[in-house]
């Protein structure tokens, strides 16, 4: 387990790489040690995933017929969310082989799965805008909302659209500078992650 010292530094080198600072890379560990100790931020990472699961998302069933509310199971969300974590680490362990960068393999775990926090808080925040944005004004059909509902809205899109554009910039240059392997391999691993990201609601709405 990190000592208090060891999560102080790597949540700062965290947030310096957030800022699209490379220097943030020295506050990390990439040892075997530094990589393992980085797991734990599963214990931070779960009651984030908990409660974005429990977030409603915006349905207006109501007035959108083309909209049907989907349902979605937050336990299969849970166990999908830390399945494709691993998956994910898994498939890029070959590849960096294949890429003969295994020896940046542990700096890019530990990096990867710090950066984490500040990913999944962005993506709670998100989902909260975005909820509560929903249940107010139809996002589904903004233009048609009356001014003020419809500048609500539409700010409300923008700031999720804004972050969620930022944390992929920033899950890009954590793998691009953790790897130093240049620009094909943190793409393909941006691309995973989302191909990820797409497939787990639709299997949740499947399996609920």
């Amino acid at each position: 387990m990190p000592n208090f010292a060891e999560i102080r530094l790597a949540l700062y080198g965290a947030w310096r790489l957030l800022v699209l600072d490379a220097k943030g890379l020295a506050y990390l560990r990439g040892d075997f040690r530094g990589a393992l100790h980085s797991f734990w931020v599963a214990a931070i990472l779960l009651p984030l995933a908990v409660l974005e699961g429990f977030i409603p998302e915006p349905v207006n069933a109501d007035t959108n017929a083309n909209m049907p509310a989907v349902a979605h199971n937050p336990y299969i969300d849970l166990a999908g969310f830390f399945l494709s974590w691993f998956l994910l680490l898994a498939i890029t362990y070959g590849l960096v082989r294949w890429y003969g960068r295994k020896e940046r393999f542990g700096l890019f775990v530990s990096t990867y799965n710090w950066a984490r926090i500040p990913r999944s808080l962005a993506d709670v925040l998100c989902l909260a805008i975005y909820s509560g944005a929903g249940h107010i004004v139809d996002l589904n059909s903004v233009q048609s909302a009356p001014p003020a509902l419809a500048i609500l809205g539409s700010f409300a899109v923008a700031i999720v659209i804004g972050l969620q554009v930022l944390m992929l910039a920033y899950e890009w240059f954590v793998s691009w500078t953790s790897l130093d392997s240049g620009i094909a391999l943190p793409t393909i691993i941006l691309l995973l992650d989302l191909v990820f990201a797409v497939s787990l609601p639709k299997i949740s709405a499947l399996l609920a």
